[in-house]
């Protein structure tokens, strides 16, 4: 999230590493969608950081089809953060925070990390989002789209976080959009990782927590933007070879992971009810559409196998 102009001087980046935001929930909006939105203190907020000495700029920023309104903090280093406001929090409260967050000794990060080849080629992986207007380099899947983050780490040496690959970043580093898209699924491959329910919760393998269902979680290692493996059939082909299934639900519960359930009778009303429940309760800006989806091995092919918004759910 930078721009190129601001490449040697402050760069946007949301740690994964470290919670420096929360994210205030307002109603759909009229396309469905919602929408982050700082309340009507914010006027207030920025009088009070500024009796602090603290340089903050009102910024508006889109994550998964989500615009989410927050305050970037200039920090000293060339990370500056996004603050969000909290439901209910007060102005005092949120002021507080934010000085927290400056009293913090922040990491740097190395501007050519971003624009240097042979760190893109290694480093760039899959990611899966609703379909935005945002300026990214990024093809259509299905209902949504398919898009590229480039892990970086920062001075600390600790700290890891990433940012989405845009047209201007591609052009710097000098990689093409076919090798960037190549080199991410092969790096997606290498960290993608199938197991059970229970496994993924640290429980016994023996313990019934789904019913008798046979549910396992996809996701990525480090267990961040792990949905993007909807879009590498290869993990549902290796996933089918070694347990024996033709096809199986692809049920996504958010931008971090999808549920796997090989049920060759599954309803699709029931799925698209499965999808819809999880929604409930996921934070919008992690939110995916709700639809759901099936791999079947034989033409080793992800289609849509079930849609909220078609079943009337």
């Amino acid at each position: 999230m930078w721009e190129k102009a601001q490449l040697n001087t402050r760069i946007i980046l949301m740690l994964t590493g470290r919670k420096l935001i929360n994210l205030m929930i307002s109603p759909l909006d009229d396309a469905g969608r919602r929408e982050c939105k700082m309340n009507d203190s914010t006027l207030k907020i920025k009088e009070a950081l500024a009796e602090q000495g603290i340089q903050a700029v009102e910024v508006e920023n889109v994550k998964n089809g989500v615009t989410c309104t927050g305050f970037q903090i200039c920090t000293g280093t060339n990370i500056a953060p996004v603050v969000y406001c909290a439901q209910e929090e007060t102005v005092e409260a949120f002021v507080e925070k934010v000085i927290r967050l400056k009293d913090q000794s922040l990491p740097s990060i190395s501007p050519e990390q971003l624009t240097s080849r042979e760190s893109l080629l290694r480093d760039a992986y899959v990611c899966v989002q609703r379909r935005s207007g945002e300026e990214l380099v990024k093809r259509d899947f299905l209902n949504l789209e398919e898009y590229v983050r480039l892990k970086v780490e920062l001075s600390d040496g600790e700290t890891v976080g990433s940012v989405k690959i845009t047209p201007n970043i591609l052009k710097l580093s000098g990689v093409t959009e076919e090798e960037l898209f190549e080199a991410a699924r092969d790096n997606s491959l290498k960290k993608a990782t199938v197991v059970t329910m229970a496994e993924s919760l640290g429980l016994p393998e023996e313990m019934d927590i789904t019913g008798g269902s046979p549910f396992f979680v996809a996701t990525y290692e480090d267990k961040c933007h792990g949905a993007g493996i909807i879009a590498l059939e290869e993990v549902f082909h290796g996933f089918c070879e070694s347990r024996g299934y033709e096809r199986i639900n692809i049920i996504p519960s958010s931008t971090e992971e999808v549920l796997l359930l090989p049920m060759e009778d599954a309803s699709p009303v029931m799925l698209a009810e499965m999808v819809a429940e999880i929604n409930h309760t996921v934070d919008p800006v992690l939110r995916l559409d709700p639809v759901a989806y099936v791999y079947d091995d034989e033409i080793r092919e992800v289609s849509i196998a079930a849609s909220a918004y078609v079943e009337g759910v």
